[in-house]
């Protein structure tokens, strides 16, 4: 996850303009406001790969700030719901394949 991060600073470094620094100062700004890092979906680390202009690079490190937020630190109400559903769901997807044979539902 470090390399990525790194990769997307070296590359905004060379391409950033004014506007760009001006939205990370507010992004950081936004952070040092914010009682509670878990409830923030964009970090200045999403925010330095967005930037970059590189989509596939902005997605690995928004999931890998959403596992560190969701596994490195305990989980606020609205994502204890979330994994909750998600969990009751795969259970009921499972249940349906073994009643059908292991066939995918629908099929």
């Amino acid at each position: 996850m470090e390399s990525l991060e790194v990769s997307a600073a070296e590359t905004l470094t060379a391409t950033i303009d004014s506007a760009g620094i001006e939205r990370l100062r507010q992004v950081l700004a936004d952070e040092a406001a914010a009682g509670d890092f878990r409830e923030r979906t964009v970090t200045v680390h999403t925010e330095i790969a967005r930037l970059t202009g590189n989509s596939v690079l902005e997605l690995f490190i928004h999931v890998g700030n959403n596992l560190a937020r969701l596994h490195g630190l305990a989980p606020t109400e609205n994502e204890r719901r979330w994994l909750h559903e998600r969990q009751h769901g795969t259970r009921r997807i499972h249940r349906r394949r073994r009643r059908s044979g292991g066939r995918p539902h629908g099929a």
